[in-house]
């Protein structure tokens, strides 16, 4: 385990400090460790993706979305990109939405 996590501490650029947990896989609103010990998912990634884990609906609907379509720029029209605007204004009580990323995630 310790290996992991100083393998990762020279390949990460040291931003924040994490938690010595290495996270292996999940299963519906719990997370587990290498070891196999289970955590409650309070942080959904930090809020990203509070969907949960394991869930055989999501994972068949997301992989049928991935033999299509992973991601296409804002200048083009897709179909999942307009219901997903549709479910989230009638959700939000919005009237448009405006998906985008701040580009962080992929700077080097």
């Amino acid at each position: 385990m310790n290996s992991i996590i100083q393998e990762a501490d020279q390949q990460f650029v040291s931003v924040y400090n994490r938690y010595p947990i290495i996270l292996d896989h999940g299963e519906g609103m719990y997370l587990f460790d290498v070891d196999g010990k289970r955590y409650l998912d309070f942080g959904s990634g930090i809020g990203v993706c509070g969907l949960g884990y394991h869930d055989p609906n999501y994972t068949h609907m997301l992989q049928a979305q991935i033999e299509k379509l992973v991601h296409t720029s804002n200048l083009f029209y897709n179909v999942p990109a307009v219901e997903a605007a549709k479910r989230f204004n009638q959700a939000s009580h919005m009237e448009q939405v405006f998906f985008t990323n701040s580009g962080t995630a992929s700077h080097y």
